[in-house]
């Protein structure tokens, strides 16, 4: 099969399950969004780019910013706070309903936002009274009640439309409980029996038994939220003496609570009551306005209550203004006004306040400075910064090289330690993709490699420029952070018809090499403390057995050397650096010697991990391939623990990669050239099993049904069992002369350029 490289886990982590249960594939589809590998994006940030975005925001931010100031701040209003008038407010002058003239209402109890400010005589005063007038909600009863009389100044003309809000502070309308307690099918005027009304959200109220009667009744409205309804009422206020008059010629500022609600509120609730009055009760605290409902005290009509609408409509949090009366078409003229207030809502109970707030409004609604402050704030943050970067920029530019020299310097790294990083890591969850190349020898960071689907390209750390950019097909989350640090070299030698370092030049059309292939083999035993003696040297004794008898018919035979065991919790699991500082500690022989390190819980759910070859040269120190190897889960080994996987065969297949040799399903694709070798079959997706009844064909379009017998697939332990002629001729041929590694040819031996 012969496929461009798409991808490059050239490894062989395969998820271990007992095939014989395995009914069909669990695998995503092979799609670019399933698979991850979406192209991806990512800015570079330079002064060049930086500056101006600062500059931009904050030009744009500060008069935004600005022009919402100078909205809010057109928001006329005054706020009154009538919380203590029925405790602390004088009574009114005997026979009129006019406060003292020393019954100035508390300097902290008002605040106000006009353009013009009011004087020390025309500060807010207050008195109260008592009445028995029906003024509540309903004006059902005539009810004894205090009347708080305040009189305010208004020193500039309000331009419609002119708001009147109650306020209240410290009224958690949005307690879990009170504010689902209603029942919205009662109030759309559906016909609701006692039994729905006990099964609903109304809880705790929900309805009284009455005694009377021997019957259950339900209230209407039901729930806390409409028996808590303020029930203070707000008169309209009154321009006192105008045009220098007497009392006669006061004048009453026209407000209505009609258009109060929300226009869309008014369909949440039933013109057409189902209930007749007798069949059911007020809410408790309705009671003194609404002893029963009768002919006398009739239901009242919710659809058309725009108070009740308001009240309804729940605030979020605890201090919070809701519209009580507004005119939208007279100006209030300049002058002192009297408002009335009917005091019943009964605020001490809950350490509360509550306040009269008239306001008028512009284009961005009332008066709230903060998004002005905001936008203020952020620009003025970004034209600092902008400018502090553009100083340092100007004083300390960032240095500038050629890019030509900047190229050579970056592929320079890339070759000294290609072969110290070239892993690929298997079934493993999705890597990371960006890699730091650092010099052994010095421990100095050379440059940094970001891989992407469609290139990848090296960045010089002295400039953090980018150098370079070229295409190696690799597929963001599928190839690992050591395979991406080779990918290049590796691409270049397949292309070359070479598998890397260990790989021999064309031995086309032979079953097996020319000139049989020894390697020196060092197997390494890696357990927990904990589990020490688990992994056997008899183990490690039959896997070496396993490897030739799959690579001997091919010519190419594995010496064991000698068996390592070491106990260490770090290295059973091998995460991160502990890789790196097993392998310097472990890894011995030059770079034409296979280590293989089977630990006991290697990290990730892996099966094995190995690397491919890469360019190493005559006199490349051995600290710069000391990663080279594979790194195996000791429960494939002979006779170990994995079901499906403990035949040994997952050791032959990362020596296949340890070869130079690629999955037979690489790039997941049914075209193209995958895996460099012309006589494998095309396979677009990886093995599961050994599915030969009926067998797999994932290119149903190409010749051949895939080669899941084949070890370079996925397949079980048990269905692996060759490898083609053209693997063979890929297979690695390696000598060591002085100490170093050379390439070979079956005709002569030639030092790699």
């Amino acid at each position: 099969m012969s496929q461009t490289m798409e991808q490059l886990d050239g490894g062989s982590l395969r998820e271990s399950e007992e095939p014989e249960k395995k009914q069909k594939s669990r695998r995503p589809p092979n799609t670019a969004f399933r698979q991850q590998r979406l192209k991806a994006w990512q800015p570079i940030l330079t002064p060049k780019t930086v500056i101006p975005l600062f500059l931009t925001v904050g030009v744009l931010f500060c008069p935004i910013g600005g022009l919402l100031l100078w909205a809010s701040s057109q928001v006329q209003e005054i706020i009154i706070d009538y919380s203590l008038c029925n405790t602390t407010a004088p009574a009114c002058v005997a026979g009129t309903t006019t406060p003292p003239a020393t019954a100035l209402v508390p300097t902290d109890k008002v605040t106000s936002y006009f353009k013009n400010t009011t004087d020390a005589s025309e500060l807010p005063t207050w008195c109260k009274s008592t009445t028995n007038d029906a003024q509540t909600f309903g004006g059902a009863r005539n009810l004894p009640s205090t009347i708080c009389h305040i009189q305010f100044y208004i020193p500039d003309k309000l331009a419609p439309p002119v708001l009147l809000y109650y306020q209240l502070t410290n009224f958690y309308q949005n307690h879990r409980r009170y504010v689902k307690s209603f029942d919205q099918d009662q109030l759309k005027g559906d016909y609701r029996s006692a039994s729905d009304i006990n099964s609903s959200d109304c809880d705790p109220l929900e309805g009284e038994y009455v005694t009377s009667e021997g019957v259950w009744k339900s209230y209407y409205p039901c729930g806390l939220i409409a028996n808590s309804r303020f029930n203070d009422t707000i008169q309209m206020p009154v321009l006192l003496n105008a045009e220098g008059g007497d009392r006669a010629n006061n004048v009453t500022y026209n407000m209505t609570s009609s258009g109060t609600a929300w226009p869309s509120d008014a369909a949440l609730y039933g013109a057409d009551l189902k209930y007749a009055a007798g069949e059911v009760l007020p809410p408790p605290n309705w009671r003194d306005v609404y002893p029963v409902y009768n002919e006398t005290y009739p239901i009242p009509n919710l659809h058309t209550d725009d108070a009740f609408q308001v009240w309804m409509r729940t605030a979020g949090l605890p201090t919070f203004s809701k519209l009580a009366l507004r005119n939208d078409d007279e100006v209030m003229a300049r002058g002192r006004y009297q408002i009335d207030v009917y005091d019943y809502f009964p605020v001490n109970l809950y350490d509360g306040t509550k306040s009269i707030l008239i306001s008028t409004r512009t284009v961005m609604g009332g008066r709230n400075p903060f998004l002005g402050i905001a936008f203020v704030v952020v620009g003025g943050l970004c034209v600092v910064l902008g400018a502090l970067f553009t100083v340092t920029q100007l004083v300390k530019p960032r240095q500038k090289r050629k890019m030509r020299s900047t190229v050579i310097a970056a592929f320079a790294a890339l070759a000294s330690v290609a072969a110290a990083t070239n892993a690929i890591q298997h079934h493993a969850k999705p890597w990371a993709n960006s890699t730091h190349f650092v010099d052994l020898r010095t421990n100095r960071t050379l440059g940094h490699f970001v891989s992407w689907s469609n290139g990848s390209h090296f960045t010089d750390p002295a400039t953090n420029q980018t150098v370079k950019h070229f295409d190696c097909d690799v597929h963001q989350g599928k190839a690992s952070a050591h395979f991406n640090r080779t990918v290049h070299s590796l691409h270049t030698e397949h292309k070359r018809s070479a598998g890397g370092a260990r790989v021999a030049k064309s031995l086309i059309g032979k079953s097996k090499v020319s000139t049989p292939i020894s390697v020196p083999l060092y197997i390494h035993l890696i357990t927990k403390v904990s589990e020490a003696g688990t992994i056997t040297q008899a183990m490690a004794t039959a896997q070496a057995q396993e490897l030739n008898t799959a690579y001997n018919p091919y010519g190419i035979s594995f010496q064991l050397q000698n068996v390592s065991i070491t106990a260490n919790d770090a290295w059973a699991v091998a995460a991160g650096s502990d890789m790196d500082a097993l392998k310097l500690a472990l890894r011995v022989g030059t770079y034409s010697d296979l280590n293989l390190y089977f630990h006991s819980d290697l990290s990730g759910g892996m099966l094995g991990t190995c690397t491919l070859p890469s360019q190493v040269q005559k006199g490349t120190p051995p600290a710069l391939y000391y990663s080279d190897g594979c790194n195996i889960n000791a429960n494939t080994m002979p006779g170990a623990s994995m079901t499906g996987y403990n035949l040994g065969k997952t050791a032959v297949h990362e020596t296949g990669h340890w070869l130079g040799l690629l999955h037979t399903f690489e790039g997941y694709s049914c075209t193209g050239t995958g895996d460099y070798i012309s006589d494998t079959a095309m396979e677009a997706a990886s093995t599961n099993g050994c599915p030969t009844s009926p067998w797999k064909n994932s290119c149903p379009t190409v010749a051949g049904n895939d080669p899941v017998h084949n070890y370079m697939d996925y397949s079980t332990d048990a269905c692996y069992s060759k490898f083609t002629n053209g693997q063979i001729t890929k297979g690695s041929e390696m000598k060591e002369g002085n100490g170093n590694m050379i390439w070979m040819d079956t005709e002569a031996y030639s030092m790699s350029a």
